[in-house]
């Protein structure tokens, strides 16, 4: 995948596309695929645990869309591109960004067994520790309601 443009947070992309085939002036897709509960259960969970630190620190909200990023074959580049679409200062939002960024990938991470998500380490040491209890509760309550 292509580098992250400036403002954009983190993309979620399945394995498996919804797209088809692509036409002159459509395409077809898997409509399973397309609405996979399971793809936008995580990504609601996403958005919403980034914005429980993101209103709370900065009054700022990161929005998400899905999306298809290819039309050409192999169809495999759709997802979600989550980004940050308020603006104030430029070191403000860079700030922002790197945070939700590493953030982002935190919350995944402790959604996969063992928290590994390829090995990496993550600096949240500027989370307080009752925003890391609070993402753990949100995790938590995630993992039991399916």
């Amino acid at each position: 995948m292509s580098k992250l443009k400036e403002n954009q947070v983190i993309i979620l992309a399945p394995n498996a596309s919804a797209i088809e085939s692509v036409y002159e002036n459509y395409c077809e897709f898997d409509v399973n695929k397309i609405k996979n509960s399971a793809i936008e259960k995580i990504i609601k969970y996403l958005a919403a645990s980034l914005n429980c630190i993101t209103e709370k620190e900065y009054s700022v909200a990161i929005k998400y869309k899905t999306i298809f990023f290819s039309t050409e074959n192999p169809y495999d580049k759709d997802g979600a591109v989550f980004f940050l679409d308020a603006f104030k200062d430029s070191k403000t939002n860079q700030e922002i960004i790197e945070k939700s960024r590493t953030l982002a990938l935190f919350i995944i991470q402790q959604l996969l067994p063992n928290n590994d998500l390829f090995n990496q380490t993550l600096d949240i040491s500027w989370l307080s520790k009752e925003n890391i209890e609070m993402l753990d509760e949100r995790r938590n309550m995630f993992l039991l309601n399916p």
